[in-house]
């Protein structure tokens, strides 16, 4: 299923005993794809370290370093994660 987000703001869906991702607004290729391995600019695995978190609480932040699509920069970004049944809601900010 097609889900539209703004493209500013990423969010996205995700089983939490995987990283599968099921949507996302900023980067359709990534849709269906395990993101467990991802890596932020300085190799941080931080979807494995949001599913670490899941182990012992529901909700969370992670903090990491991505390519802002308005500035084409690497910015620091903050990403919410919250458990909604059996599935993981996660959106994503930039701080700059």
């Amino acid at each position: 299923r097609m889900v539209n987000f703004p493209p500013i703001e990423v969010s996205g869906q995700i089983r939490p005993q995987h990283a599968r991702s099921l949507a996302n607004g900023a980067n359709q290729k990534l849709v269906g794809k395990d993101l467990l391995e991802l890596k932020d600019a300085d190799g941080k695995t931080f979807m494995r370290e949001r599913l670490e978190m899941l182990k012992t609480k529901d909700n969370g932040w992670i903090e990491y370093k991505w390519p802002n699509p308005v500035s084409g920069k690497i910015d620091p970004k903050s990403l919410y994660f919250e458990r909604v049944d059996d599935v993981v809601v996660s959106c994503g900010i930039y701080k700059h």
